[in-house]
């Protein structure tokens, strides 16, 4: 069995896990459609907020578009994903190149998400069964820009003992890449990926203070955190809402080393460089 499917497996609700499996089955089917052999990638996330935290979130990797019928494949996804028909114009119109995209899915809210990443920017369509939907944008951070998100941070993250376990993490010296998560013009924060390969089981302590601090009585952790220590840590999320105070979100794949081999890391400056998939062969 291969290692993405059993980090599907690893995830805290049974029956969740059992619709994830279909849609990587569905993922899998499209990609024999268009002649691709390997098996599709999955990442994993929870979300750590005050009172509430968030495990069944997944999103797998689908295709670098090359070449002809690059909307036809496109609309396939869309179709596969039940997205609402307003964007199906929209997308077509604004993501008309090459592009890279990755389907997420949320069962926790009921929601799913298509991101497409165009050379410094990435635009990421999460929708509902409703038809309501909702755009955010990741645009990149500079390493020059670094020193300006740590003081962001500092004020954002209410206190300093939280700040430095985060900071634990993922530290800036190892910071790889840094994007913001906008939505109508307002920084909503930031994501950090890491140049090291990270596992979860060595960073326990500074994760376990920052349960306890954001959602103390959160017993489903620490049996989610057995079943997954051994994943590896890839992108940190850190962000604030009103309605949910400070959120930390921990982006988790299996195995860093075959990322970096089949699909580059979220890079997307060098992507257009690359052809990830070159599905006209």
């Amino acid at each position: 069995m291969n290692e993405h499917i059993n980090l599907i497996k690893s995830g805290s609700n049974e029956s969740t896990v059992g619709k994830v499996l279909d849609f990587y089955s569905s993922i899998e089917e499209m990609y024999a459609c268009w002649g691709i052999s390997d098996f599709p990638m999955v990442e994993s996330s929870v979300k750590i907020s005050s009172g509430s935290i968030s495990y069944n979130r997944y999103s797998i990797p689908i295709f670098g578009i090359n070449g002809a019928e690059i909307w036809q494949k496109k609309e396939k996804l869309l179709d596969l994903m039940a997205a609402p028909e307003e964007l199906y114009g929209m997308i077509k119109n604004r993501h008309n190149e090459n592009v890279r995209i990755i389907a997420g899915i949320n069962f926790d809210m009921n929601a799913k998400r298509i991101y497409f990443h165009e050379a410094n920017e990435g635009y990421g369509y999460e929708f509902d069964s409703n038809g309501n939907w909702v755009l955010k944008t990741y645009s990149l951070v500079t390493p020059d820009n670094y020193a300006r998100v740590i003081e962001d941070l500092k004020k954002l993250i209410p206190s300093p003992r939280i700040f430095d376990e985060i900071m634990k993490l993922i530290p800036p010296d190892d910071w790889n890449q840094v994007s913001t998560r906008n939505s109508s013009g307002l920084v909503l924060g930031y994501h950090i990926s890491t140049g090291s390969k990270i596992c979860l089981k060595s960073l326990e302590k500074s994760i376990f203070h920052l349960v306890s601090a954001l959602s103390p009585g959160s017993e489903d952790f620490f049996t989610w955190f057995e079943k997954n220590d051994n994943a590896y840590l890839h992108w940190l999320g850190i962000g604030y809402t009103e309605k949910a105070g400070l959120e930390i979100t921990l982006y988790l794949r299996c195995n860093e080393e075959s990322w970096d081999s089949r699909y580059p890391p979220l890079d997307l400056i060098t992507y257009l460089n690359k052809r990830v998939f070159n599905l006209d062969k």
